[in-house]
């Protein structure tokens, strides 16, 4: 063999060579990202691997090789090529397909690698792997960990396909998961706290301001709602506040005594100085109108806040206060006649409020409030 033939076939050599090598390094690299959307380009990788080691180790290529699908056919080294892609990107192709089931669940229409998450019966994001048998082989299905804040931030819609449930962004391009229960059965965990709010706010409306007495669409669901939202430790303060302020307008319809705790919490967390002690004093008059358990209690810690809400203001007894003073004379008077401070203490009360002597009513505050706390 001539010099120039021998330095031709050699660089021949490292060409088919380095040809196989990157497409068997770029294939494995591929596959290894666990992306289904990778082996398309993976198969094109290893289809160059295999056609140089058939060029080069398995005799050749001639004419005679051919390769056909439906009425295409081509021969030579792209037959190789082609076919060699073909049978790789078929067996990648197994396994996920769309609308068949995978481990208990059934795959969405649209299904693509890395756009279905799955997550646990408490709504947190989970990573899973499902193996199945097809045709002899192992095939894995990989649903990766959808990233905590992103689902946090994002919409979420439910979606329906054949039976099966789904949870999808707002955008309708990525399903967030894959519910096994039927739509009366959803968990209310799935809704953002703005959709919360929102249906909370919904279902407080009047549903006809002339009537009396009003009536609003479900007081119950209204209040299960905006106290997702209270006792979120995600949302902002001003969707709770938002939220307190509904729930404010709604005790009357309040059954629960951790319902009540949580305006009352809220109040604290949220308003400050008259308006405060003024909503924390009607909170708990209600309190101890709906409920009957430490009535007398929550009697007196409404007590409390109407005298601390006169005594903000040094004008104790203007036009604003009227109403207070009212409620005030009453739990004095009636409601908690039977208490031994209120019924030693209840005439100079309301001697203090009628002089507006603003120390001796913080005297009174700060005796309450230790009878309470004992």
């Amino acid at each position: 063999m001539s010099l120039k033939n021998s330095l031709k076939t050699h660089f021949e050599d490292i060409i088919v060579t380095s040809t196989f090598f990157v497409g068997l390094i770029g294939g494995v690299f591929l596959v290894n990202l666990g992306s289904r959307e990778m082996y398309t380009s993976a198969a094109i990788f290893f289809a160059l691997a295999l056609t140089a080691f058939t060029h080069r180790f398995l005799g050749g290529i001639n004419e005679d090789t051919s390769f056909s699908v439906g009425t295409l056919k081509v021969t030579g080294t792209f037959a190789v090529l082609l076919g060699s892609f073909w049978l790789i990107n078929q067996s990648f192709s197994t396994g996920a397909t769309p609308g068949e089931p995978i481990g208990n669940y059934r795959l969405p229409a649209d299904f693509r690698p890395g756009n279905v998450f799955l997550f646990d019966n408490a709504g947190n994001p989970l990573e899973m792997v499902f193996r199945e048998i097809e045709h002899g082989d192992t095939v894995e299905v990989r649903f990766p960990r959808l990233p905590a804040e992103k689902y946090k931030r994002v919409s979420r819609t439910l979606s329906q396909e054949e039976g099966q449930l789904y949870i999808k962004t707002g955008d309708e391009t990525t399903y967030l998961g894959m519910v096994d229960a039927s739509p009366k059965a959803v968990n209310e965990d799935l809704l953002t706290l703005e959709q919360h709010l929102s249906l909370g706010m919904y279902y407080s409306q009047i549903l006809d301001r002339t009537a009396d007495p009003q009536v609003r669409r479900d007081p119950k669901l209204a209040i299960r709602h905006l106290g997702r939202v209270l006792e979120s430790p995600e949302a902002d303060n001003p969707s709770r506040l938002e939220a307190l302020n509904q729930m404010y307008y709604l005790r009357q319809y309040i059954k629960a005594g951790e319902d009540f705790e949580r305006i009352l919490t809220s109040l604290q967390d949220l308003k400050t100085g008259y308006h405060m002690y003024l909503e924390m004093g009607a909170t708990y008059l209600q309190y101890a109108i709906n409920m009957t358990e430490k009535r007398e209690k929550h009697r007196k810690l409404a007590l409390i806040n109407y005298l601390q809400c006169l005594a903000s203001y040094s004008d104790v007894k203007n036009e604003r206060n009227r109403g207070v003073i009212t409620v005030v004379t009453n739990l004095i008077n009636i409601y908690l006649s039977d208490d031994p401070y209120v019924r030693s203490n209840g005439k100079d009360i309301l001697q203090s409020i009628d002089r507006e002597d603003l120390r001796a009513l913080n005297s009174h505050i700060r005796a309450l409030q230790q009878t309470v706390e004992g």
